[in-house]
């Protein structure tokens, strides 16, 4: 009786197995999570980097596009035979002009003895103070120089303007800055107005080009998305199109801008030309940065030919 009363023996493991088995488990778990996390934070900051040196490509990408279209152009008589506009940058800039105090807003061709250059000194508008279409438009100036820059500019950044030009072939439609080629007046190479649109008017018949005029700043405002956020970002103000020549509401062009720097470059100057004088080219460097990368980028920009 008793032999038949005792328990069957049962396959299984003990305590001290379970125990052993358990903590070889949760040591593989760290380690594959320990790899799991060290991949996600390689992926994240392989990311991060990719974002901040695309912000800086895009900026300055931007603002080569922008200049590209600031080109001279060329005197009616220079157009080819199909009467199509080609836009040249390599036009005659052997003077370079700068805007003079005065209220007549006269044009100096000599640099010598001038006490003070206000160039775009009250960002004044194509009308107020005309740049030559067949030279080229851009400019170099302390941003805290402009009038029409309010806010927070970084301290000593400079502005770059750009007057784009945009041919119109057949008609502009939209209001806005025209330059006339040849002006309406005779022996004169070029008027500029406002009109309702681009088209060549009944009182100016003797001009064969119409060209839109756009004029707008970029520059560096001090922080990006609230004040104090010691993230400098890339702004673009514009011109708008009304009589006035109103400056709009300035629009981020990239966040996070650790310097923007320019060099206005002259054929007749081995020095950067920051001072308000119309150049030829310009060489922009920008840095776009997070809180753990950075990134910088230069390059020369001069409009299309």
């Amino acid at each position: 009786m008793t032999e038949l009363n005792k328990a069957p023996a049962s396959g299984g493991f003990t305590l001290v197995e379970m125990m052993i088995a358990l903590g070889l488990a949760v040591s593989l778990l760290a380690v594959l999570m320990r790899v799991f996390l060290s991949l996600w934070l390689a992926v994240g900051e392989s990311a991060s980097a990719v974002e901040v040196t695309e912000r800086a490509v895009f900026t300055l990408n931007a603002i080569g596009h922008w200049t590209e279209e600031s080109a001279a152009i060329p005197a009616p008589e220079e157009l080819d035979d199909r009467g199509s506009v080609q836009i040249d940058s390599a036009a005659d800039l052997s003077a370079v002009p700068v805007l003079t105090r005065g209220s007549d807003f006269a044009w100096a061709n000599d640099l010598t003895d001038i006490p003070e250059l206000a160039f775009f000194r009250g960002c004044e508008s194509p009308k107020i103070a005309p740049l030559a279409p067949t030279q080229t438009a851009i400019a170099v100036v302390s941003a805290r120089d402009l009038k029409c820059l309010s806010g927070s500019i970084e301290q000593g950044s400079s502005a770059l303007l750009l007057e784009r030009r945009k041919p119109c072939v057949t008609s502009c439609a939209g209001p806005g800055f025209f330059a006339l080629m040849p002006g309406c007046d005779a022996g004169t190479a070029y008027d500029i107005r406002w009109m309702s649109r681009g088209a060549v008017p009944d009182d100016c018949a003797g001009a064969q080009v119409v060209i839109r005029l756009q004029r707008q700043l970029i520059y560096l405002r001090s922080h990006s998305f609230r004040r104090g956020d010691a993230k400098p970002a890339l702004m673009v103000k514009r011109q708008s199109d009304e009589p006035s020549g109103r400056w709009l509401a300035s629009g981020m062009v990239a966040d996070s801008i650790s310097g923007f720097e320019l060099c206005g470059i002259s054929r007749d100057a081995t020095d950067c030309l920051n001072d308000g004088q119309r150049v030829h080219a310009v060489r922009v460097s920008v840095g776009a940065f997070d809180s753990s990368h950075s990134f910088a980028l230069s390059r020369f920009f001069a409009p299309r030919s």
